[in-house]
Order: C-alpha cells, then sequence, then structure tokens
C-alpha cells in the first residue's frame, strides 16, 4: 500500500461477516446478540469503489462493494454518528456526532489522526451543536463540518487548527429535510460553496472570505455542487429546479423545472453529463435535464431522506431511516438498483411468543417484525410497510402474536404470523399517534388510549367493547393489565397514575407519589407479589394492590433519572428498568431485587433512550428495545 499524505500506513485485513455473524459485532458486556442493525443517518462512497458508510445511532458499518457484505461496526463507544466522509485517497473516514464531536481515523483500522470539535457561534447558548455534514476538500488537506446554524467551520488536518469560520445568516434552519448537503469543495479545493437560507455563498477557503453569492431560488435549497470542471455551481431546492451558475462572471446559466417534485438533487458525472434527483416524498427519478430523459426511477418504502452521489460520480444511494438503494450510471432504466437493507426503526415494543421462540417488535411507522431467538434473524411478518402507523404488540388468548395500528378514529388488529387483519374497531375519538396499549392474554382482553386520555377495553375473543374509562385529563403514557386480568393501571401527561377494575368496570383510586414536574413513564405489574411498578423521574416507586400504598421507592441516581421502561420476571421477584439517556455515554439498563429493592446489575449497551424491555417466558432473556433501531438480548442466567 503506498504511504497517503498523512504518513506511511500498514495493510490491515478485514474479517468479513456474513449475515448470520453481523448479530455478533461489537456486543457490549452481557448481551449475546443485537437484532437490527439501527437507524441510518448518514451514508458515503468510498473514492476507491471498495467501501459504503453508514452511519448510526449505534455506530458505524462498514460495507465490502459492490457486494454490499456489512464487514465491521466500529464507534460504538459512544455512538449517536450524524455524518460520515471519506478522505480523496479513501484511507480516512471522518465522522461526526449528535453532540459536534469529530474523528478522523484510518479506515481500515483504528488509528486516530484528529479529534476536533464543532465550536458553537453562541457559547453561552445551551446544549450541544450535532454535525450535520463534514466533507475533505479533494486534496485531503482540509476537512469541513457544519452544525445547525448556517455557519460551515474548516480545519487544516496537518496543524489540526480551526483555519475558517464561514459564517452565513446564522439562523436557525427549519428545513424539510434533516439531512442536507450544505456545502461543496471547489474540484481544486480553494473554493467553498455554501447554503445560506436561499442563498449560495461562495468562499476562498484558506483566507475565509466571501468573494461572491447567488440568488434566485425561492425555497430552501437542498444541495450545491460544482461542475467536474469547477467553473460552474449548480444548486437544487425545493422550489422544482436545479439553478446553474458561472463562477466568473456571476450569471446564471441555466434553470431547470420539474413541477412535482418536492426537492432537486443536482449531481455531474464525470464526463461533466448533468444529473438531478428529482424526490417525490418516498420516489426518485434520475433525470437528464439537458436532454429531458428519465435515467432510473428508484421507490422506498418510506419517504427519502438521504440523497447521496460518489466521489467518482458514477453511482447515486437513496435512502430513509432503514433502507439503502444504490443506482450507477449506465444501467438500464428498468434494471433493479442494489438495495441494503437490515437497518432498522425504534422498536417502542417488545413481546415474546407464549413458547420463547419467537420476539416481536413493532418499531415506529415501520410495522412489525418478527425475530427468530434461535438463529437470530428476521423472520416473515406483516410487512408493517403496509401501514404507516406505530405498531403495539401483544399476545392473544390462543397463544397468536397480534398487534395494533391506528388510523384515525380506527384501530386495526392484525395477526402478525399470518399477516392479516383480525378486526378494525371505531373509536369516538381521534387516537393518540402513538397511543398507549395493553394486551391481556388470559382473558383476551385489549385497552387502548385515545387522544384526550380516555381507555377503551375490548373483549378480544368477541370484539365488542366492555368498557371507558374516564378520569385522565391528557394523553397517556402506559396501561397496563394485571396478570388476571382483573386490574388495570396507567399512567398520564397528566401527572396522576390509576388503578382501575376491569371486571367491574370503576375507578379504584389513584397510586400516590409527589407533585413534582417530571414524566410518569412505564408501569408493570409483578406476577405474584400484589404489587405495581412505575418509573418516575428520579425514581422508581412501588405500590401494594390493591390499597394502593406506597410501600417502596428506589432512588435513581445522576445519569439514571429517567427509568421510564419497566417490565417485572416471569417469577415476579426481580424487576428490570431500562432509562432514557441523561448524561451518561450509554443509557443504562438495571436489574433490582423486588424484595430488597437492591440494584443486581447494571447494563450498558445502547447509547440513546430504551424504549422497551420483554423478558422470554421462562426469564432467561432480556430484549431491550431502543431509540437507537436495535434490539439487545442480555443474559439472565447468571443472574435470576
Amino acid at each position: 500500500m503506498e504511504d497517503s499524505m498523512y504518513g506511511p500506513q500498514q495493510t490491515v485485513t478485514h474479517i468479513t461477516s456474513s449475515d448470520e455473524d453481523v448479530t455478533q459485532l461489537a456486543l457490549p458486556e452481557g448481551a449475546v446478540a443485537r437484532l437490527g442493525r439501527g437507524e441510518i443517518s448518514d451514508i458515503a462512497f468510498s473514492p476507491d469503489g471498495r467501501y459504503f458508510a453508514v452511519g448510526g445511532n449505534i455506530g458505524l458499518w462498514l460495507y465490502k462493494m459492490p457486494a454490499m457484505t456489512p464487514m465491521v461496526l466500529r464507534e460504538t463507544e459512544r455512538g449517536l454518528i450524524s455524518a460520515v466522509a471519506f478522505s480523496p485517497d479513501s484511507q480516512w473516514i471522518a465522522i461526526g456526532n449528535w453532540e459536534g464531536d469529530i474523528k478522523v481515523s484510518s479506515t481500515q483500522h483504528t488509528t486516530l489522526l484528529a479529534r476536533l470539535e464543532l465550536p458553537r457561534l453562541d457559547e453561552e447558548r445551551d446544549g450541544v451543536v450535532s454535525v450535520e455534514q463534514i466533507a475533505f476538500s479533494p486534496d485531503g488537506r482540509h476537512l469541513a463540518a457544519s452544525g445547525d446554524q448556517d455557519v460551515v467551520y474548516v480545519w487544516d488536518l496537518e496543524t489540526h487548527t480551526l483555519i475558517a469560520r464561514l459564517i452565513g445568516k446564522t439562523e436557525q434552519r427549519v428545513h424539510p429535510f434533516p439531512d442536507l448537503l450544505l456545502f461543496s469543495f471547489s474540484p481544486d479545493g480553494s473554493l467553498l460553496a455554501s447554503i445560506s437560507k436561499n442563498t449560495i455563498l461562495v468562499w476562498d477557503v484558506v483566507r475565509g472570505e466571501k468573494i461572491c453569492h447567488f440568488c434566485g431560488h425561492t425555497n430552501g435549497i437542498y444541495a450545491v455542487n460544482f461542475s467536474p470542471c469547477g467553473s460552474t455551481l449548480v444548486a437544487g431546492s425545493a422550489d422544482g429546479t436545479a439553478r446553474v451558475w458561472n463562477i466568473k462572471s456571476g450569471q446564471e446559466e441555466n434553470i431547470y423545472r420539474h413541477s412535482g417534485a418536492t426537492l432537486m438533487y443536482p449531481f455531474h458525472l464525470l464526463t461533466g453529463e448533468l444529473i438531478v434527483a428529482k424526490i417525490y416524498g418516498n420516489e426518485v427519478e434520475v433525470w437528464n435535464p439537458e436532454q429531458d430523459e428519465t435515467l432510473a426511477t428508484i421507490k422506498l418504502l418510506e419517504n427519502i431522506r438521504l440523497v447521496r452521489s460518489s466521489d467518482n460520480r458514477d453511482q447515486l444511494a437513496v435512502a430513509n431511516l432503514s433502507e439503502i438503494k444504490i443506482w450507477k450510471a449506465g444501467a438500464p432504466p428498468s434494471s433493479n438498483p442494489l438495495t441494503i437493507l437490515g437497518h432498522t426503526r425504534v422498536p417502542d415494543s417488545l413481546v415474546f411468543s407464549l413458547d420463547g421462540k419467537t420476539l416481536a417488535g413493532g418499531y415506529w411507522e415501520e410495522g412489525v417484525r418478527l425475530w427468530d431467538i434461535r438463529s437470530k434473524h428476521s423472520k416473515n411478518s406483516l410487512e408493517a410497510h403496509q401501514s404507516r402507523a406505530f405498531h403495539s404488540v401483544g399476545v392473544s388468548t390462543s397463544g397468536e402474536i397480534v398487534s395494533t395500528s391506528f388510523h384515525g378514529k380506527t384501530i386495526k388488529v392484525w395477526d402478525i404470523e399470518k399477516g392479516k387483519m383480525r378486526a378494525e374497531l371505531l373509536n369516538p375519538n381521534k387516537l393518540f399517534r402513538r397511543g398507549a396499549v395493553a394486551f391481556e392474554p388470559t382473558c383476551g382482553l385489549l385497552a387502548i388510549s385515545d387522544a384526550v386520555g380516555i381507555i377503551h377495553v375490548w373483549d378480544m375473543q368477541h370484539w365488542t367493547k366492555l368498557h371507558t374509562f374516564i378520569g385522565h385529563t391528557d394523553w397517556i403514557h402506559s396501561i397496563r393489565f394485571s396478570q388476571d386480568g382483573t386490574l388495570l393501571a396507567s399512567t398520564s401527561k397528566d401527572l396522576t397514575a390509576r388503578l382501575w377494575n376491569v371486571k367491574l368496570g370503576v375507578f379504584v383510586d389513584l397510586l400516590p407519589f409527589p407533585k413534582r414536574p417530571g414524566r410518569i413513564g412505564e408501569i408493570a405489574f409483578s406476577s405474584h407479589y400484589g404489587i405495581v411498578a412505575g418509573g418516575l423521574f428520579g425514581e422508581i416507586r412501588v405500590w401494594s394492590i390493591p390499597c394502593c400504598e406506597t410501600v417502596m421507592t428506589i432512588p435513581q441516581p445522576d445519569g439514571f433519572q429517567k427509568p421510564f421502561a419497566l417490565i417485572f420476571s416471569p417469577c415476579g421477584r426481580y424487576l428490570a428498568s431500562g432509562a432514557w439517556w441523561h448524561g451518561t455515554d450509554k443509557a443504562p439498563i438495571q436489574l433490582w431485587d423486588v424484595a430488597s429493592g437492591e440494584n443486581i446489575v447494571t447494563f450498558w449497551g445502547h447509547p440513546t433512550d430504551i424504549q422497551s424491555l420483554a423478558f422470554s417466558p421462562d426469564g432467561t432473556l432480556l430484549a431491550s428495545g431502543s431509540y437507537d433501531g436495535t434490539i439487545l438480548l442480555w443474559d439472565m442466567t447468571p443472574y435470576l
């Protein structure tokens, strides 16, 4: 291997991971498998055509091209990657995360070249600045990055010093997409074009001076690119146009319009030919505007959030949060693009089958996936893409895995394994977009809350409504049945927790807790101890049933203060809690002894909020679903 401009490098051979062992990559201590590859935040082609990078909440995936085999998962220590870019010689990769940190390291191993931090324009501003875009200059000497304001920062990679702060209008942006191409280097690296609202600014990189600007777009600009010769600049906008300007004369050379497209993404082939990706929600038309010719149509299952061209300008990748398709120049219009599957949305609801062989996950706006516990593979299931809604999963009286989805005032109940709708229920009030749902398999009950905090209980055997519980004054976070189906507990944004008698259809009592600001999260019943637990800000509280008295509080230390996912073990002797992120590198999952309130073990695996927890029927596995888009399986045998 030749030396790069940053010094000699050793040849390192990757161990290619097959689909079978991807679930074992970079596992945290205590975990036995990872299901799903997480949400997609950014994508990039390596210029040498060997790698394809996918940045996401759990870390950085490197795929081997052209087979698109996942090779390695890295940068999992913190995760939350929001931007990815390769150096021109493909030997280095730069990543930026939600917290404004930037790392430049070797593509083939973990040698660190530079660690940088995205500055704040206003040092007194609260919070952190997420890295939105990152790019090497074509000569590899500079690195540019942008955050959530109209500012591009440029570093010298030899000295690791910030050499330019290119400031636009410095206003908080509101864009139709979170993933824009906010700036672009000229082919010789001397100029940088950046987006500031509806205007394009062109800067001298070394001097940090603005040399010209271009106006004309009437809506937000989505992407800007230089031509291969560097003489022209093209920008695509949400106004349905792509405009071409001459850098030297400052004149607009051409404008290409197309009605109906929500966004226009322009780029050039190596021949200099202009190509425009016209985005229509979940569909992209690859268009040659000069010849008015459609080269390809690419359709995804969800709305497109990312469009990226390769540095050698012969490939185009389009992606949403869980799917990637790649078009190659010269491919026939009728040919199918290369597709990368395996990335997953947020698993907001989890349940094991009664035999423990299958885990079902209800995913945000994606639907339901069934995971085979033995093989760790996703099984055929109700493709959630048939229903762009939130799904909650449970088990019916006969042991089938069922789910609900919400559509206005309609609740649809699905038999997941058969892929058929079992019932369609109508509700007088509009349903909350992510309404709380509870299944009770013993008695065959289904409880769902609506947008105004009313709980509706149905008999799943006859699909008749049994009760309507009115008392909460705002939408409901969580509802859970007791194991025998006689009681129902609920927590709400109105900062109350209530207990209901399902058999009699009446309100029982309020579950007491201190009236202080903060969310009341998940609620859970113990199967044997006659208690119910609730996750509050700063503590886990345990109440006795049916007297509704507090019997235990478990204070939560700093970093653990949002224990909003809870579940008891099948034996009822242990309680698992999962926290939302609160300042730690990872979000904690804790196991508690119910009798003593002592912490048995703490797991650190997900970089952000724990959304859901589920025990296998025999208690040997704990599944955790996170906002990072993955499910981790934890071995419980050493502890239970």
